[in-house]
């Protein structure tokens, strides 16, 4: 896995113009981006701060034929573990970008009569470093805590402000 992990990291990728509105509880966040053909379908993370993650893929059919695509995404009412969330956005051949952490501006006339936020971690995982120690460019070893979790398992990086990355993690490779 730690080959897998270094594989899918050192490959080339680009990070991508992403715009976003203002972030506001329970009104429209657009996240636009130019559309590229060949980059389809696009997958598009909103991570709140407490780790809990939402996962949605952009088709070639969700605006057929546009120039950029427009994502919208209702801002959940903060709550204790939804404070601030990132929204990252990855393509098919691997560029991307992530935005630095959102905060939700609640003004005082604004409504909160909206979901709040609703996410969970698919399955649990542990990382432990190959040499003792987790440093820059070193080898991790992860692997599902439990029984969760349907195999092969894809992991996605999402680093603020730079390219998510996905490495898929195939049967042979897991641990239960």
């Amino acid at each position: 896995l730690a080959a897998l992990t270094w594989l899918a990291l050192s490959t080339s990728t680009s990070a991508f113009p992403l715009n976003v509105t203002v972030s506001q509880q329970c009104t429209p966040l657009n996240v636009t981006w130019k559309a590229v053909p060949e980059s389809f379908p696009y997958t598009v993370w909103i991570a709140a701060n407490h780790g809990f993650v939402q996962t949605y893929r952009i088709n070639s059919d969700y605006q057929p034929g546009a120039e950029y695509i427009t994502f919208q995404y209702i801002v959940p009412p903060p709550s204790g573990g939804f404070t601030s969330y990132t929204v990252a956005v990855g393509d098919s051949r691997g560029d991307g970008n992530t935005t630095q952490a959102l905060g939700i501006n609640t003004p005082s006339t604004s409504s909160s009569d909206c979901p709040a936020f609703s996410g969970s971690a698919a399955f649990t995982y542990a990382a432990d470093p190959r040499n003792g120690s987790m440093i820059q460019c070193g080898a991790v070893h992860f692997y599902n805590v439990g029984d969760r979790g349907t195999r092969p398992f894809t992991i996605s990086f999402i680093p603020l402000g730079g390219t998510p990355v996905s490495v898929q993690v195939p049967d042979r490779y897991t641990l239960n």
